[in-house]
């Protein structure tokens, strides 16, 4: 499941939303039995276990149709939607859920449906609709004057900046969160796991603009706040964060390479890894530290194990990564024949990723565009009225 799906999820099931309950026989029993089983769900998915939070979800959704309350129903749909552990599948709860909120719900429900369908378009490919979605989320944080649609926004903003390459931007739509989350009033726990999944996000950023230092400073940040609250899913993440650190170097030392080993071994130790994308990365970067520590088989084993899967998942990336993988394997082997086919495929696909990036990045430029074009619109229109009152006001002194 996407990272930023994941935060939003997390802050609007534990963050008090409470939909209007009623039901024709006896409500209040209704109303604890939601709490009950939301809370379970919670704290499920909050120690990362998904397949537990996805089996609660099922008994919420269950519960709202025999209450026949559409506000209840769409924090249901909502909930279900992000755990369900497939974007193609979540896809029609989230429309679903959408269009409930417009109806019935109230603005933090409206807020973290479409801030959570920008993100089910992101994790399908759409990212110019999520882009689009953004920008609206900001619009309506503007007119709101709403701190949880910031957020969102800049969650939002950080996922898709980062897919398109621009890690500075990212980085700084994340510290934009941090500084918000501390003028906010969270609960403790609420308030170290949002922290730590931004000091996660800021660290991936970092490394990928060649800032060892900076990104080694929030990873360990990140990871002390996962442990003071034993967060499944970001312990995980950072560990493998961490291994992949350690396993940067062409070269390493025996020493980096057992902190890697380390790493890896602890990331195995949390229910994180239900999440098939976290699964994805631990594997890559396991298989990673068997090239880096001379055992090419195994690597090959891994690689070749994980390929059909990453494939059906349509997880290019991770695709992309295997390939390279394959690559440099076979090519330290000598089985050049094995290697060239991995070397053409991996270049293949770099391309085609450099290309989706650029498409993105152009439909984004042109949204961008657009809406500068209609604020600049809009502002001559409003200094035009302006200037007729003040026309008007003077023909009445006038007259």
């Amino acid at each position: 499941m996407n990272t930023l799906v994941r935060w939003s999820f997390v802050f609007m099931l534990l963050s008090g939303i409470q939909p209007s309950l009623f039901a024709v026989e006896n409500n209040d029993r209704l109303s604890v039995q939601w709490d009950s089983i939301k809370l379970l769900c919670g704290q499920a998915f909050f120690y990362g276990s998904i397949n537990e939070a996805a089996q609660q979800a099922e008994a919420l959704i269950s519960l709202s149709r025999r209450s026949g309350n559409d506000s209840l129903s769409c924090l249901a749909l909502m909930i279900k939607s992000t755990v369900v552990n497939d974007p193609l599948k979540s896809l029609q709860s989230f429309e679903e859920a959408l269009k409930a909120a417009d109806r019935f719900g109230n603005i933090e429900m409206i807020i973290t449906a479409k801030s959570n369908f920008a993100i089910n378009r992101f994790d399908v490919g759409d990212i110019r609709r999520a882009y689009v979605l953004t920008r609206e989320l900001l619009a309506l944080a503007d007119s709101l004057n709403s701190d949880l649609a910031r957020e969102q926004a800049n969650l939002n903003l950080a996922q898709i900046y980062d897919y398109i390459g621009e890690s500075q931007k990212s980085a700084e739509c994340l510290h934009t969160l941090v500084s918000m989350l501390k003028k906010n009033d969270y609960h403790k726990s609420l308030l170290s796991l949002r922290t730590a999944e931004a000091y996660a996000g800021i660290a991936r950023c970092y490394g990928k603009l060649n800032m060892p230092d900076s990104a080694k400073w929030y990873m360990d940040q990140s990871l002390q706040l996962a442990h003071q609250h034993q967060l499944s899913d970001v312990l995980t993440r950072g560990y493998i964060e961490l291994a992949a650190y350690y396993g940067q170097n062409p070269s390493p030392s025996a020493s980096d390479l057992q902190k890697m080993r380390i790493a890896l071994d602890s990331a195995s130790q949390h229910k994180g890894l239900e999440d098939w994308h976290l699964l994805h990365q631990f594997k890559i970067t396991e298989a990673k530290y068997f090239l880096l520590s001379g055992r090419q088989r195994q690597c090959i084993e891994m690689a070749n194990q994980l390929l059909p899967i990453a494939e059906k998942a349509a997880d290019t990336e991770t695709v992309r990564n295997i390939k390279e993988l394959l690559y440099l394997a076979h090519s330290q082997l000598k089985e050049f024949e094995q290697a060239f086919v991995n070397h053409q495929a991996w270049t293949a696909l770099n391309d085609s990723i450099a290309t989706d990036e650029l498409a993105t990045k152009l439909a984004i430029y042109e949204v961008d565009r657009q809406t500068q074009e209609k604020e600049l619109e809009n502002l001559d229109l409003r200094r035009k009225n302006e200037l007729a009152r003040q026309r008007a006001r003077l023909m009445g002194i006038g007259g």
